[in-house]
């Protein structure tokens, strides 16, 4: 059944009103890292939240822009990162010029968007050829959902308003499917704050079991 934007607004805005959403700076750095932007180019970060992300980019020296569709979310991200231009809007229509981004990130946000091949249409045509876009998935097949499974046929959950989870192969069909070509994939298993537990699972946990994916993609011609 389909939900309406106002709808979602008002789930997103109550979520960060209650400051359900935390996250830490570690996977801002971590998710540059990745991308090695280049100090004065532009970075599109959808779903911006809290802006954690455009803080760091900022203190990088990339000249960084946010979106997302909870008004909350964006005074948080102004108080984060005031330097930035943040935008309280719908990612399936971006109001940015063709071509006007060297980066994007979209962190975790793709899987709770309603139409997600419009969000794909929209950052195609705002990314300049060379660029390189970051989104990052959760993986149906993390190894814990596994063992939930078994242990207690129990389906992996989120207590937003959409959610999808889907395979590394469904995810990467996906992406393809809507006009970018991946150049990497990594695994994604920093959520908890021990290092100790980043640093095991970083070791054990292999690709399609990790928690989320990581993409990093172009555009194709």
């Amino acid at each position: 059944m389909a939900v309406e934007a106002s709808e979602i607004k008002a789930k997103y805005d109550k979520d960060y009103k209650d400051r359900k959403f935390g996250g830490g700076g570690y996977t801002s750095k971590w998710i540059l890292k990745l991308l090695s932007p280049v100090k004065g180019r532009r970075l599109l970060d959808i779903g911006c939240g809290q802006g954690l992300l455009l803080k760091e980019a900022q203190r990088l020296g990339i000249d960084a822009c946010g979106i997302d569709i909870s008004s909350e979310a964006i005074k948080l991200a102004s108080a984060n990162s005031p330097s930035s231009d943040i935008i309280c809007g719908d990612a399936h229509r971006l109001n940015w010029d063709d071509d006007y981004f060297d980066y994007i990130t979209n962190i975790g946000s793709l899987e709770h968007f309603e139409k997600p091949e419009l969000c794909f249409k929209e950052m195609k045509r705002v990314i300049n050829k060379d660029g390189k876009v970051c989104i990052m998935l959760p993986n149906l097949y993390y190894y814990r959902h596994i063992i939930d499974k078994v242990l207690s046929n129990k389906a992996p959950t989120s207590y937003q308003i959409i959610e999808r989870f889907a395979s590394l192969s469904e995810w990467t069909r996906l992406i393809e499917d809507n006009g970018f070509k991946i150049e990497r994939i990594h695994k994604y298993n920093k959520f908890n704050r021990s290092k100790w537990l980043i640093f095991l699972r970083s070791v054990f946990v292999p690709l399609r079991l990790s928690h989320h994916f990581v993409f990093i993609c172009k555009r194709r011609p």
